[in-house]
């Protein structure tokens, strides 16, 4: 089984913990159920062993080490060493069960490898070689080695923000695909498919980016929108924020642009939120606004609430060449052909909000239990008898409240939910016949591959099948004459904008029974959740794989 998007994030997480830290029993656990369902995961952790033996080597190689009962000594300075970086901790700290099979073969055969080459290169290490005096005064004088380029130091790294929402994301690069609430780190660019993302700056304002989009970290006050559809909103400040402004200021001037200029808000007055632009650069004073990029580069401001400054990029850095926008106020500025940049201002709402002005909630779907608030022999009108098995011509008629007096069923409630069958009283129908029971409901302007639907069911006899949208879903275990406790079932996908038909096949009669009739019932209790739509954009205006 190939491992999810997902899994490999957490794998990659287990391995740095086996390295830094002792490990719970829990999480070798998990390691161990990852290795055992994925080649590629092997594979990995048979390099992680090799990396971890050989710099452990690197590191200590200045140190006095006991290897087979010898003592010895590194031939290179414990200073010139390159700084450490894992702990040479086991891989597993206790013996798993998944490590007797023969996949735990192939993972003890890596393990022996890496610890017989990191000791043969320590032993190699560790023998004197004879030099010219020349060559040893050559070596003497060698400058201290510097730390690997290509491992990051942890003070390089600059937080800006936190994610704080994410919904129904899709990303260019899954490898890349930020996990849960990760913090924000200045420089990081996020290439969104579909779906909503919001980040919150430390500074307080929130951006949500709208799927598809390219967009990244330029600054602790900022981004650079190559692409797609962003919502800003920046609370403005109260009095007596004169050093936050002053600090801001510094850090929109000091920004890492994507463009490679100075930013060009230098003259502004402290604006509190900027978005760069292949076209123009949005400050913000304190307001709501949304920038939206096509794949041609120009790019529309809406404001919606407050104001905010627009500059051209390429432009002269002055007050003069600034354009003002506020509430209800739009600017696109296109790509010229010889003149350079073109800005239009537009007032009003002429065009469409197709911005996204705070991140979707869960809402509950408009489901219905069976028998809900009627009374014995009541037709229940959110429920059908849409086809019995030994009728060619039936006709669905609405599903009648029944099972009052039958005593070794689940006891009726009104309020919550009571048996249902096609007729009332006590039910008795032929047996071998096959019941479809249905109710509908409707997720218009909602988002489908959202919904998350939860049920339970007590049953006479047995559930067949369950159907959502004609496509079968997994019906839980239970028996035939089972009728005082319920089964649960859930189902995530197979959901459609609008109507929703969800079906219950129940067959009449145990299968130690011969007898030509007997009851018939069924009893369900339904919940479930959705998101509510977001506007789309048009998949020919903006083209994911033309971002930068």
């Amino acid at each position: 089984m190939k491992l999810s998007p997902a899994q490999i994030e957490e794998f990659r997480g287990l391995l740095a913990r086996c390295a830094d830290v002792p490990m719970t029993r829990q999480e070798m656990e998990r390691l161990n159920e990852l290795l055992a369902s994925d080649a590629q995961a092997q594979q990995m952790f048979a390099d992680y062993a090799m990396l971890d033996a050989c710099l452990e080597m690197v590191w200590t190689s200045g140190e006095e080490r006991e290897v087979g009962g010898l003592a010895l000594v590194g031939s290179v300075p414990a200073e010139e060493a390159l700084p450490v970086i894992l702990q040479a901790s086991p891989i597993l700290h206790a013996p798993l069960s998944a490590f007797n099979s023969s996949l735990g073969g192939l993972l003890f055969s890596y393990s022996v490898a890496a610890v017989v080459v990191a000791v043969g290169m320590m032993i190699g290490w560790a023998c004197q070689v004879s030099y010219p005096q020349s060559d040893r005064q050559q070596v003497a004088d060698k400058p201290p080695r510097p730390a690997a380029a290509f491992l990051p130091q942890e003070s390089e790294m600059v937080f800006v923000g936190q994610i704080t929402g994410m919904v129904d994301c899709r990303w260019a690069d899954p490898r890349k695909a930020p996990v849960g609430f990760d913090r924000i780190v200045l420089g990081r660019k996020y290439a969104l498919i579909s779906g909503l993302m919001e980040i919150t700056y430390d500074t307080g304002a929130k951006v949500i980016l709208q799927g598809p989009c390219h967009y990244e970290v330029a600054s602790k006050t900022g981004g650079y929108l190559s692409f797609g559809r962003l919502t800003a909103l920046v609370e403005k400040r109260g009095e007596g924020s004169g050093e936050r402004e002053g600090s801001q200021r510094s850090s929109v001037n000091n920004q890492r642009s994507p463009i490679g200029n100075p930013s060009p808000l230098s003259s502004l007055p402290s604006p509190l939120f900027f978005v760069r632009t292949p076209t123009a650069t949005v400050a913000d004073l304190g307001t709501e606004f949304g920038v939206e990029v096509d794949k041609s580069g120009a790019s529309r401001t809406h404001v919606y609430q407050g104001k905010v400054v627009l500059r051209v990029v390429g432009g002269k850095v002055s007050d003069a060449d600034a354009v003002p926008l506020a509430e209800n106020e739009s600017a696109r500025v296109d790509v010229g052909k010889s003149k350079g940049a073109v800005v239009t201002v537009t007032r009003g709402t002429s065009q469409p909000d197709t911005f996204v002005h705070r991140m979707p909630k869960r809402v509950r779907i408009k489901l219905f239990n069976t028998g809900v608030d009627l009374n014995d022999g009541e037709r229940d009108p959110h429920w059908q008898v849409v086809a019995r098995s030994d009728e060619r011509n039936f006709k669905p008629q609405p599903a009648v409240v029944s099972g009052a007096n039958n005593s070794t069923w689940l006891s009726n409630q009104s309020d919550r939910s009571q048996w249902i069958s096609l007729v009332g009283g006590s039910s008795t129908l032929p047996d071998r016949v096959v019941y479809t029971f249905r109710t509908t409901f409707d997720l218009t302007g909602m988002r489908p591959a959202t919904a998350i639907l939860h049920g339970r069911f007590v049953v006479d006899n047995r559930i067949q099948a369950i159907r959502l949208n004609g496509h079968e879903v997994r019906v839980p275990a239970h028996s035939d004459e089972q009728f005082g406790s319920f089964h649960a079932f859930s189902i995530v996908g197979g959901f459609v904008d609008g109507v929703n038909v969800l079906e219950f096949e129940v067959k009449n009669g145990a299968v130690q029974q011969n007898v030509p009739s007997s009851p018939m019932g069924l009893l369900v209790e339904l919940d479930g959740s959705v998101l509510s739509a977001w506007p789309e954009p048009s998949a020919n205006r903006i083209d994911v794989n033309n971002g930068r």
